[in-house]
């Protein structure tokens, strides 16, 4: 995971398209600001709405259909 403030992703958007490129991060998270407790916090809240149970593959439920 990439985290990211809105200042942070202008500039490397902006090196990276410099070339007429695409700009492309996976697993990007955008903060309002950089801090190991908002990483934290971040990190915390997105795992507790499931947004990283794609990570864990398939559930035996759907691996059995």
């Amino acid at each position: 995971m990439i985290f990211f403030d809105p200042e942070r992703i202008q500039g490397a958007a902006a090196i990276g398209t410099e070339a007429g490129e695409p700009y492309y991060e996976p697993n990007v998270i955008m903060l309002p600001a950089l801090s190991g407790t908002a990483v934290e916090a971040a990190v915390e809240k997105l795992a507790r709405n499931g947004e990283f149970d794609w990570l864990l593959g398939p559930s035996r439920t759907e691996q059995q259909n």
